[in-house]
């Protein structure tokens, strides 16, 4: 009614009321069996989230839509009606299925919303971060290409004052140079540090700049006494005594003897017997011939010319503190034995032979003569050791005579001859006259005097 009063029903509004709301179709449709009808673009705009074809947008026409969206959702041909400009439902089931599937996707469509907006705000939010970064890099590349131009700067300065330096290194010392020559001395002395000579026979010293000639000068003297001083300390005794042996045969024959060369890089031994002989001497020799107060310096196999004939005989030649041996190879047994006072002279030659002539006085003789001796490559060696024990520092009993002959005493007094000769071979022969040939080869030289 107008005036809205309880119970009181007006027949006119009613039926005005039911026409305008259009129950009558409602009941019509219902009466049909259709109770939900819903306008197409309504249906689509409201559910088709639901299918990927109507999603987001659907290019065609909004019953085209439906029905693509209906035929995607599964609903049965009798379940609907297509209108001309509506949906009819039949079942309230069909529509509530729909409508749950369409809160479901809510959720779905809020999770990606939501990703697009979260996805935006981190973007915002990288953007802002790329811009301070890229901020940052330029005030940073900014501060870094100062820093770099302070650094040329200064490198600049030290290059130029580098190439003043060495243009003004032969000058007196200067605010130029002063920097470039303390670079230099240090450099020099790093490279001389690990140049140095290793041994007191290397003469070698790194050559110095004008700078450093001074230091220079100092410095090699003091290493060579360094280098001096811890050779001198690694020295024992015994080598002590066999480098002064080597002191004295330079002294005897340097200059004079063909063979000194060779012998140069050996050093001296005091037992060249095999270990044969060795024991043999010391259960023989040192136990039954040797005189308590003698004590053997040295021992050698020699061959011995007889002073008849010149034949050979294999001799052991032992050196004590006071005479000189030879025995028999066989039994050890003493065949001469001569006390250095005794010694008036000690011949050899300047070439390379090996023979040695110890001339004994007429009184000592007892009819055998002088002793000759081949010493092989060892003559160099026996002769220092014999002189040493001779004890004649003006070496006056060492006669070394060159190419050509002397005379030894025989026996029974005869003289005999021996030849000093130079030939393609070394070897000592017997001649048809009797003289006994000593033969060097021609390769060995004696070195001139300087």
């Amino acid at each position: 009614n107008d005036n809205k009063v309880a119970n009181n029903l007006d027949d006119q509004v009613v039926r005005h009321q039911v026409k305008y709301l259009g129950l009558i179709e409602n009941l019509r449709v219902r009466r049909a069996g259709f109770a939900y009808r819903r306008p197409y673009e309504a249906f689509l705009h409201r559910y088709k989230s639901l299918c990927p074809q109507t999603w987001p947008h659907f290019n065609g026409s909004a019953k085209e839509g439906v029905q693509v969206l209906v035929n995607y959702l599964g609903f049965e041909s009798d379940d609907y009606r297509m209108g001309e400009t509506k949906l009819f439902i039949r079942l309230p089931r069909t529509l509530f299925d729909t409508e749950d599937a369409f809160q479901q996707k809510k959720h779905d469509l809020a999770a990606i919303i939501q990703c697009r907006v979260k996805g935006r705000q981190q973007r915002k939010r990288y953007l802002e971060m790329r811009s301070a970064v890229t901020l940052i890099a330029s005030y940073w590349r900014r501060f870094l290409a100062i820093k770099l131009l302070a650094k040329r700067r200064v490198a600049a300065h030290m290059i130029r004052t580098f190439i003043k330096g060495f243009i003004t290194r032969n000058e007196p010392e200067n605010d130029c140079n002063r920097a470039f020559v303390k670079n230099v001395r240090a450099e020099w002395l790093k490279r001389l540090a690990k140049q140095l000579p290793k041994n007191v026979l290397d003469k070698s010293w790194l050559i110095s700049p004008k700078c450093c000639q001074e230091a220079s000068e100092l410095l090699k003297p003091v290493h060579q006494r360094c280098l001096v001083r811890k050779y001198v300390r690694s020295i024992n005794p015994e080598r002590k005594r066999l480098m002064d042996e080597k002191v004295v045969a330079e002294k005897l024959f340097r200059n004079k003897k063909a063979s000194y060369g060779a012998s140069l890089p050996n050093m001296f031994k005091e037992n060249r017997l095999n270990n044969e002989l060795e024991t043999l001497r010391r259960s023989i020799f040192e136990t039954k011939f040797k005189r308590g107060d003698e004590k053997t310096i040295y021992c050698l196999q020699v061959v011995k010319y007889d002073r008849h004939g010149y034949k050979q005989r294999p001799r052991i030649l032992l050196l004590t503190n006071s005479a000189i041996y030879l025995l028999n190879e066989k039994d050890m047994k003493p065949k001469h034995r001569l006390p250095y006072k005794s010694i008036s002279e000690v011949t050899t030659s300047a070439l390379s032979d090996g023979l040695l002539v110890i001339k004994i006085p007429s009184d000592l003789k007892q009819d055998k003569g002088d002793l000759i001796l081949d010493c092989k490559a060892h003559l160099i060696e026996v002769v220092t050791k014999i002189m040493i024990m001779i004890k004649d520092n003006d070496y006056d009993k060492l006669n070394i005579v060159g190419t050509g002959s002397i005379s030894h005493a025989c026996i029974d007094g005869k003289v005999g001859q021996i030849s000093f000769t130079q030939g393609h071979f070394n070897g000592i022969l017997k001649r048809k006259d009797g003289i006994l040939e000593v033969v060097s080869n021609i390769g060995f030289r004696v070195r001139e005097k300087r």
